[in-house]
């Protein structure tokens, strides 16, 4: 076996391994029927265990989740699929936390003003122990005249990390960066050898 077929072959590997053991105790929560709009019917969830939300939102929507924190930590909200960063079809879509202490039903942008789509919603908000809250929204919004109606969000998702110290968001494709790279060593290794 030559240098580059070993270093492919634990390049695999690693990222199988890694890809297993994040799987293992990853828990996303899939939506009950219809996640609740106010602080009395949100849908609670297991801030224990909890990785990620999944859902639908129908027109004009909005799902509340609440959980539980017993001790501080730092609250983060990324991978948002799909992402509408870019696409003026949508209604708006706005992801809001708070406290049961807000006074909205939903809190759009109570820690991170311009939180919505794209692929972090809010990272490393740092808040004590107490109930809180996800509200997912599908504003209904009207289209200029002449203009295709807008579309209701539909399917969501999105990671929860809840952690004792704040995340580092990783650059986009960075993974796919590092394998390149050692892709990359493997072709400089082979080509010496010969």
């Amino acid at each position: 076996m030559n240098i580059a077929t070993s270093i492919a072959a634990a390049a695999a590997l690693t990222a199988g391994l890694l890809a297993a053991a994040g799987e293992a105790h990853a828990l996303v929560h899939a939506e009950i029927g219809d996640a609740g709009d106010s602080f009395g019917t949100a849908q609670a969830v297991d801030a224990t265990t909890l990785t990620g939300i999944s859902g639908t939102l129908t027109e004009a929507d909005n799902d509340l989740y609440s959980f539980v924190l017993a001790a501080p930590k730092y609250v983060s909200v990324l991978n948002l699929s799909p992402d509408l960063t870019l696409d003026a079809t949508f209604d708006a879509f706005d992801i809001g936390f708070g406290d049961d202490s807000e006074s909205l039903a939903y809190c759009n942008d109570c820690f991170f003003v311009g939180s919505g789509p794209g692929s972090v919603a809010f990272l490393n908000v740092l808040v004590g122990p107490g109930t809180y809250f996800l509200g997912v929204v599908d504003t209904d919004l009207q289209p200029p005249p002449g203009d295709p109606p807008l579309n209701p969000l539909g399917a969501y998702s999105f990671d929860v990390v809840l952690s004792d110290g704040p995340v580092a968001v990783p650059l986009p494709g960075a993974a796919g960066l590092a394998l390149m790279g050692l892709g990359a060593l493997g072709l400089v290794a082979r080509r010496r050898r010969a």
